[in-house]
């Protein structure tokens, strides 16, 4: 045997939901070191990773408008490369101004930053419309911000054609 070990290959869907899992193990993460006040020399366990993921747990850190990431946010950082500097930079930058904003002004804030930390799968996402009378076949779009709103992955239930909560 080679030493390598086999590749797991997800479904978009399955991508969609492992890295909305995995960017929330690294919020947890971040939780836990700022809890046991243990401050990390770097962070290169993040270099390298997927950067739709990276760039999702920079948004649920800026979604948490909370301003006590910000000092891990800074060493996170220095060990990263320019693009996703740029971006912690952003975050950084954000919640510093975020108790300066009023809750509305932070809305629009949060939705134009998910332009850029939500990055869209490539491959289409088909679910399936579970309103009665429909069962039509449609595309998620995975970058739509509604669906991190909560701090976790919120699955749509219904086409565009009908509403979420439509019983129909």
């Amino acid at each position: 045997m080679s030493g390598k070990l086999p590749m797991i290959v997800f479904t978009p869907l399955g991508w969609v939901v492992e890295r909305d899992q995995r960017a929330s193990e690294f919020v947890r993460q971040f939780d836990a070191l700022i809890a046991s006040h243990i401050v990390p020399l770097d962070f290169n366990d993040l270099k390298d990773r997927n950067r739709g993921m990276i760039f999702l747990t920079l948004y649920k850190l800026l979604c948490s408008r909370n301003e006590k990431y910000i000092p891990l946010l800074r060493i996170w950082k220095k060990t990263e490369f320019k693009k996703v500097q740029a971006a912690i930079q952003q975050v950084i930058s954000d919640l510093t101004n975020s108790n300066q904003m009023t809750d509305a002004e932070w809305q629009v804030l949060v939705k134009d930053r998910a332009r850029t930390l939500i990055v869209s799968s490539k491959e289409p996402i088909f679910l399936v419309c579970k309103t009665k009378r429909c069962d039509r076949t449609f595309i998620m779009r995975d970058t739509n911000p509604a669906y991190y709103a909560s701090g976790r992955l919120i699955l749509p239930d219904a086409c565009p054609n009908h509403e979420i909560f439509d019983d129909e």
